[in-house]
């Protein structure tokens, strides 16, 4: 196990603030075109933009941040392998938007993801209360779509012709969990998780 701090732990991933020393690494995701294809990125990302958003994410002191990154690690080694985001925290209505992602894709498909979203919506729901999380995903990404389907998010709608890829322009799918919705699924999670 590393050093790192656990700020919400799960069957097999943990939330960690994010370090200094994962910037190589982000630096490596963010510059893999089959990994930011899913994102909204087409351009390269310098190590200058990167270190930036990682000191200003390390040097947060709101009380109550409107965006939030945790790095997505592994319970058995603490190896990093992804990022899981909060953003545009709406407290006043009780929303915001999520965005996360596997960079080390030897971990893909194999239920990282959905365990970090599960966990991370806890926090979201029963720490900051908020009542809904909105997400976007391109169509093609069928690993956001399917893995979020099964924390409870639906479509809400779509964008159309919202963004050029490799010449086409592609929908933008919109999707939501309320806490209603997500809170059985919560339930069931635990019920097959021995702590």
């Amino acid at each position: 196990m590393s050093d790192r701090i656990v700020f919400r732990q799960g069957k097999l991933t943990f939330l960690s603030p994010v370090e200094m020393t994962d910037l190589d690494r982000y630096l490596l995701w963010m510059n893999d075109r089959e990994l930011t294809r899913n994102l909204d990125q087409s351009y390269i990302c310098p190590r200058g933009y990167e270190e930036d958003f990682l000191k200003v994410q390390q040097n947060r002191n709101d009380k109550f941040p409107t965006d939030m990154v945790f790095a997505i690690c592994l319970l058995e080694s603490g190896e990093h392998i992804g990022s899981m985001g909060l953003q545009r925290i709406n407290y006043v209505h009780g929303f915001a938007t999520s965005g996360a992602f596997i960079g080390d894709k030897k971990y893909h498909r194999q239920g990282f993801g959905l365990d970090a979203k599960m966990i991370f919506l806890e926090y979201a729901f029963h720490t900051l209360g908020l009542r809904k999380v909105c997400s976007t995903a391109k169509p093609f990404n069928y690993a956001s779509l399917g893995y979020n389907g099964r924390c409870g998010y639906k479509e809400d709608g779509r964008r159309r012709a919202q963004f050029l890829v490799e010449g086409q322009y592609i929908d933008e799918v919109l999707t939501a969990v309320t806490r209603e919705d997500w809170e059985p699924l919560w339930q069931e999670y635990c019920h097959n998780w021995q702590r």
